[in-house]
């Protein structure tokens, strides 16, 4: 951000406290938020891996768990979410196992959904979180785990809300200890949206180009979308699914293509994209 505003020197501090902190997320010896293959929550000052809080005094008296657990917490899927890390690799497909234990947590509840972190330090009464099954729905696509992406998209559909589609940010495994809970437009419009368009449509923005890397769910005929960037309109109509074989742009054929999507300048006015996937 500094760099694009003109401001070189504060761009150039932290760009490189930026590169420092992930290189010590991915390989520092003594602090690294890595641990058995998948992304951790926090370490101690001494290096060891924090995997008990206490937390007894904060938690609902019904509701206190002999051990307060930080492990697994739904933040870890955000490194595959904005593709920080390949959502493929052995790392991200290690974290999301390991996010796994948040769906019905340990059984529970039944009705599916993720809660943001382990239960046993919840200090809210024990449930599941729209946003937590989208941040996880988002890395699942990204890892190509799309059984896992319809499956939090159902839910988001089933539970409470879904009809109109907007969400309370927390939903009790039990309704009859339900806190007042406002409706969120992070989940709603925000998580929601970016999935869409960000993950599903691969809609990336740069300082010069925009690069369209679509991932479409198996089943799904094709995808349409408008996005408004920088003034200008930009429809974008994908077809099929798969990877990209073809594009034009304003009806003219596109060259810079390639297995992962396709690349465009910035628009200078309105713009209609047309990809054909390899699958139809």
């Amino acid at each position: 951000m500094a760099k694009y505003m003109g401001e070189r020197d504060n761009a150039r501090k932290w760009s490189e406290r930026g590169e420092k902190i992930w290189r010590s997320v991915l390989g520092n010896e003594k602090y690294k938020l890595i641990e058995d293959g998948h992304f951790i929550k926090r370490r101690k000052l001494d290096g060891e891996i924090q995997r008990c809080a206490n937390l007894k005094r904060i938690l609902p008296a019904s509701e206190v768990f002999d051990k307060q657990e930080l492990e697994p917490d739904s933040s870890e899927a955000l490194p595959i979410v904005y593709r920080l890390i390949n959502g493929k690799s052995e790392l991200s497909l290690r974290t999301l196992e390991h996010l796994e234990r948040l769906w019905n947590q340990d059984g529970y509840w039944d009705i599916g959904g993720y809660s943001r972190y382990n239960i046993t330090s919840e200090p809210d009464s024990p449930g599941h979180w729209t946003f937590s099954a989208l941040f996880i729905a988002r890395a699942t696509l990204e890892a190509g785990e799309y059984g896992k992406v319809v499956r939090a998209l159902d839910w988001m559909l089933r539970t409470y809300g879904g009809k109109g589609y907007i969400w309370p940010e927390y939903l009790d495994r039990n309704p009859e200890l339900q806190r007042d809970c406002g409706f969120t437009p992070w989940t709603s419009y925000g998580e929601l949206s970016m999935l869409f368009v960000f993950n599903m449509l691969g809609f990336h923005p740069k300082r010069d180009k925009i690069e369209i890397t679509p991932n479409v769910l198996p089943g799904t005929k094709g995808l349409k979308a408008k996005v408004k960037f920088r003034g200008y309109m930009v429809s974008i109509n994908l077809r099929g699914r798969g990877k990209p074989i073809r594009a034009l742009m304003n009806g003219q054929e596109m060259k810079d293509i390639s297995e992962e999507g396709i690349s465009i300048s910035i628009p200078t006015s309105d713009a209609n994209i047309e990809i054909f996937l390899e699958e139809r």
